[in-house]
């Protein structure tokens, strides 16, 4: 059996589970600070929305663009090592994407009362 077709599997697993868990909690709990935030809830869940959907096609679009690059397996090893590797990555990934979508949230939020407090 190839080694490859199993390690796939494996990592399809952990992302889809790592990729559909977060993206759910985030857009779940996200909903309230967005609503503080934006202090408008149609335009807070309209930002939520565009923000699940564009997390989960780039997230599980990264994710299988990384398989094509992915040496041959020969050994359970190379499978673990492989696998932590390429999920480890996605974690980072998903956090800097997080961190740097709530600094942008907060910005235009400051730059909003600016502007009210300045009119």
């Amino acid at each position: 059996m190839n080694l490859n077709i199993i390690s796939y599997g494996i990592y399809g697993i952990f992302t889809y589970y790592i990729t559909v868990h977060v993206g759910w909690l985030c857009y779940k709990h996200g909903i309230h600070y967005l609503k503080e935030e934006v202090q408008d809830d149609k335009i807070a869940l309209t930002i939520n929305n565009i923000l699940l959907v564009g997390y989960y096609l780039l997230n599980l679009g990264y994710a299988l663009l990384k398989i094509s690059h992915w040496p041959a397996m020969t050994s359970i090893l190379d499978i673990i090592e492989t696998v932590g590797y390429r999920v480890g990555g996605i974690v980072i990934m998903l956090g800097c994407m997080h961190a740097t979508n709530m600094l942008l949230i907060y910005l235009v939020r400051k730059k909003q009362i600016e502007i009210n407090v300045n009119n």
